[in-house]
């Protein structure tokens, strides 16, 4: 099986940074392969003498742990779940809710093994995750996740020190590697304004209340779009009355849970198109692979993004004939409480998302996240445009020797004033390094910490790899009355100031 050329990067740069730091996490998105990383991984580490932990959630990403290593180097692997114990080989596939029994650890040495592979990581802060973990204190650690980062970061410094790598759902679709995802406003109107919160996210059981009136006029929305259709909702008891209600229109649906006696052949059936809708209730967030499903339903809001990406990255996977994932997106009535929508798999900010939202709801068609996220950069820059005059005008007499932060984030859209540091080294002074780097570009260093250091020089070097104007330039060439000069290219403001230099700085 051979490494994309983005799992090649991903691997390079991971054993790059194990050299510095023993916990680090990986964010790709769903359908990139990231099994395929850790599998590589795993029988690097097994060659190399070591002994390997493989940490999975739900029996089927054990049974795709074994197949893609069994693909990737054949390195036999035992399992560690229910009733079985593990072999003495050097890859052990375990199951989280297995290992985690104390009497199950107790079987094992604390030293037992030399590298610990969490897959689905942001589960890490669960206490039988951090049970192992803790147990094997000695072990590396590397966990993957396809999850938004954003939500769960500071809950994941609680293990991780760092991200090693990170790959997510825009950049795959650019890259072509996933499809492209349009959403559309379904005029259904669901007021979950009453439903209370529980561990931050709403409460299932009130969910299941608040949909049962609305989920006929949603079945009837449904009936008029002719794609394959994965639907999740709150509870098994709302899953089945959802797919009965499908049933009743004529369409071919059905339900799947846990409990089903013919899950298998439920599954099976739907691979095989004999189904055109399947209704679970969040059980099929999670190692279900299906690249032909060409719409998400999310009847069961959430507040938390990364489970709102797994959900949608069940439909992201390309595959011939397939031009694009739909995301329905209904009119919910949440009042004090917002939730995932289709425009935070996107904006990188509140602003950007909220402009993204408004031109979604106000369209009935089918809206291209990446012509939405586009249009609502060009507003943000329209009104930061107007902003940044202002902040000219105030500080025109001002004279300083470096530059201001906050003109470089007005003038080139910069995202630095969201920056929040989570790991405990960004909070470190920045290195020697980093400064000289920084007061090079025309800010003063003193102030940086480690983490906000790395995230402006980051943000630098992409606009030196864009062949983009530097800070000092666009400085100089502002102060002579260029507009625009965030978007003018190096050389042609090199250009520039070498003509105004030769007339005496004078434009």
């Amino acid at each position: 099986m051979q490494a994309r050329a983005y799992q090649v990067q991903a691997l390079d740069t991971i054993y790059d940074k194990w050299e510095r730091f023993q916990r680090i996490i990986v964010v790709m998105a769903t359908g990139l392969g990231k099994t395929v990383v850790f599998a590589k991984i795993a029988a690097h580490e097994s060659r190399c003498g070591n002994r390997i932990l493989i940490l999975c959630q739900r029996e089927e990403l054990i049974a795709q742990s074994l197949r893609t290593i069994d693909a990737t180097s054949g390195i036999p692997c035992s399992i560690e779940k229910a009733q079985d114990r593990a072999a003495d080989t050097s890859i052990v596939v375990a199951s989280v809710q297995s290992m985690s029994n104390h009497e199950r650890l107790a079987r094992f040495k604390r030293d037992a093994f030399n590298v610990i592979i969490c897959d689905e990581a942001h589960h890490i802060v669960s206490p039988t995750h951090k049970r192992i973990v803790e147990y094997f204190n000695d072990a590396r650690l590397i966990g993957f996740t396809a999850t938004g980062f954003r939500a769960d970061k500071k809950a994941l410094s609680e293990v991780f020190e760092i991200v090693a790598y990170e790959y997510g759902l825009k950049a795959a679709i650019k890259d072509k590697w996933l499809v492209p995802i349009v959403a559309r406003t379904i005029p259904v109107q669901i007021d979950i304004s009453k439903v209370k919160l529980s561990h931050g996210d709403f409460k299932p059981g009130e969910l299941h209340d608040a949909l049962t009136p609305y989920l006929s006029a949603c079945a009837d929305e449904l009936k008029a779009i002719n794609r394959k259709t994965l639907v999740f909702l709150p509870l098994v008891k709302t899953s089945k009355k959802f797919a009965s209600l499908l049933q009743e229109r004529g369409i071919k649906a059905c339900h799947v849970s846990g409990e089903s006696r013919d899950r298998t052949e439920i599954v099976r059936r739907f691979r095989d198109n004999e189904i055109d809708i399947l209704c679970n209730a969040m059980l099929l967030t999670e190692g279900f692979d299906c690249p032909d499903i060409s719409c998400i339903v999310v009847l069961r809001p959430t507040k938390s993004t990364p489970l709102y990406c797994q959900m949608v990255g069940r439909g992201t996977r390309p595959v011939k004939g397939k031009d694009n994932l739909l995301l329905p997106d209904f009119l919910w009535n949440v009042e004090r409480h917002d939730l995932c929508r289709p425009a935070d798999l996107y904006a990188p900010t509140p602003e950007i998302r909220a402009s993204m939202v408004k031109q979604i709801t106000s369209s009935q068609d089918e809206f291209p996240l990446d012509i939405a996220e586009e249009n609502a950069l060009q507003q943000v820059r329209h009104d930061r445009e107007k902003t940044l005059a202002r902040y000219i005008a105030a500080n025109k007499n001002r004279k300083a020797k470096t530059l201001d932060p906050v003109w470089w984030e007005l003038l080139a859209c910069d995202q630095s004033s969201t920056y929040e540091p989570s790991f405990l080294w960004e909070r470190e002074p920045a290195t020697h390094a980093q400064k000289e780097f920084i007061d090079r570009s025309g800010f003063d260093p003193t102030s940086f910490t480690r983490g906000y250091a790395a995230y402006i020089i980051d943000s630098l070097m992409e606009r030196r790899r864009d062949g983009l104007a530097t800070p000092k330039q666009c400085k100089l060439l502002q102060r002579f009355g260029y507009k625009k000069v965030e978007t003018m290219d190096y050389d042609k403001a090199m250009r520039i100031i070498d003509r105004i230099r030769k007339k005496g700085w004078k434009r």
